[in-house]
């Protein structure tokens, strides 16, 4: 009966240890940066982590101006830090929304905005 109840506490270890190993990994910076309000269209967009992983999706979608393309494909190598190059952005208030894969495969998504004036 010992054995068994053992088992089960490190089975729901593990269980927890991924859910606080996932809760680490976080968005640290972003270029433009969440709430910004810009008097000139932003010349990239930057996603730095705290760790590496793999992005799936990334979004930037305008108020009035609906979804910008900027060569988002999702990656296969894990890196802290991405950058793309922008096209000119119109005046509008942007969301990007990102969606991503960490190391113990936990699916992570979140989305930050800002302002071109």
């Amino acid at each position: 009966m010992r054995n068994i109840i053992n088992l089960g506490f490190a089975v729901l270890f593990m269980f927890s240890a991924g859910a606080i190993a996932h809760g680490d990994v976080k968005l640290e910076s972003s270029s433009p940066s969440d709430n910004a309000m810009l008097m000139n269209s932003p010349e990239q967009l930057t996603l730095t982590y705290s760790k590496p992983l793999r992005l799936m999706k990334v979004s930037i979608t305008g108020n009035e101006t609906g979804e910008v393309d900027f060569d988002f494909r999702p990656t296969a190598k894990k890196q802290a830090a991405y950058t793309w190059q922008l096209k000119d952005l119109k005046p509008d208030t942007y969301t990007v929304e990102w969606i991503a894969m960490g190391g113990d495969g936990h699916k992570m998504k979140a989305s930050f905005s800002f302002m071109v004036h």
